[in-house]
């Protein structure tokens, strides 16, 4: 009996062994190879301590399962036919003086846009955004990874799909519709909280991501290193019989984070908040410093219209974005 129970153990192991090996061949690498290749969309790379949802996958499966049934997943997608759920139709459409013909071939997307005096123009649709109310698309440019915003956004409702315009799916400043631009949008504002792990590199248009999509790390953080923790097979068998692994990695769990840093990891996106001054130039080049478990009003305080007057780091704020930013996104009650 007793070779028997060590014949177990050794299986036991070697399949950990296994899982672990598969898992740590995501780290190989900073990027893979058929993204290298990607210029006319922002890529995913392995960097900062990234690994990806694939390597969490492996050693986490119902997790896994769970997230990647979400709309969290799908947020932001590369457009192949299993992501794109509009009607792609080929049929004409206009929105502020321009025409947009929306159309498809075998698995490839395109818009045409033609401008009053001007040849139209052909673009390449690379990139979706959302996938449960709506759904908005992106255009490859000419300026590396910059990608720019069709004016149309398809409706995904249980009775009324169709296309609508885009300045009407969300609440915007009337004056400022005339200035509305569509290229490098996503580069510069959307990208953070439609993907995981963002490094903007603003300036060179060289976007970078972890992952498309929210992912894993954005709310657990970087796993790397809980990675190599876990890659010994002794630590994941003596933690699978519920022994102390001694596990010190910066893996977090928010539903073990004390209330208010709990909140601040939904918070990270889901507020309305603005980066500190010091913190601006940061976040155009690596993107957000925040990670899941740290104070999130030392980089980004939440700006709400309760406790705007109580604090003066806010006050200057609201100056500096101007005296309608409460007003233009929030309800009066």
């Amino acid at each position: 009996m007793k070779n028997q129970g060590a014949l177990f153990i050794l299986l036991v192991l070697g399949l950990l062994a296994m899982v672990a090996v598969r898992a740590m061949s995501f780290l190989d690498g900073p990027a893979r190879p058929d993204e290298a290749l990607v210029e006319n969309r922002p890529i995913e790379v392995r960097e900062k301590g990234y690994v990806s949802s694939k390597t969490c996958g492996s050693c986490h499966p119902h997790e896994h399962a769970t997230w990647h049934s979400s709309y969290h997943r799908t947020m932001t997608q590369v457009a192949t036919p299993e992501a794109v759920i509009g009607d792609f139709d080929s049929k004409l459409r206009s929105c502020r003086g321009k025409d947009y013909r929306l159309g498809r071939d075998g698995d490839d997307f395109w818009v045409e846009i033609t401008e009053p005096g001007k040849p139209s123009e052909r673009k390449d649709i690379v990139m979706t955004t959302g996938s449960h109310h709506m759904q908005a698309y992106w255009f490859a440019s000419e300026d590396r990874r910059k990608v720019g915003l069709i004016p149309w956004v398809y409706l995904n409702l249980e009775n009324d799909k169709r296309w609508v315009e885009e300045y009407a799916t969300f609440l915007h400043d009337p004056q400022a519709l005339p200035h509305y631009r569509a290229e490098g949008k996503w580069n510069k504002f959307c990208r953070q909280c439609h993907a995981t792990g963002v490094q903007p590199f603003q300036e060179k248009m060289d976007t970078r991501l972890a992952e498309l999509g929210i992912a894993c790390e954005a709310c657990h953080g970087p796993a790397e290193e809980h990675v190599r923790f876990y890659g010994d097979p002794a630590r994941r068998y003596s933690r699978h019989l519920g022994e102390e692994a001694g596990d010190t990695t910066p893996i977090v769990n928010p539903a073990r984070l004390p209330p208010k840093k709990a909140s601040q990891v939904c918070g990270q996106c889901h507020s309305i908040l603005e980066t500190l001054l010091n913190e601006h130039k940061k976040e155009l080049e690596g993107g957000f410093t925040y990670r899941p478990g740290e104070d999130l009003a030392e980089t980004r305080p939440v700006i709400s219209s309760t406790d705007m007057d109580t604090r003066e780091k806010k006050i200057a704020l609201l100056k500096k974005m101007g005296r309608n930013f409460i007003a233009e996104r929030y309800w009066a009650d």
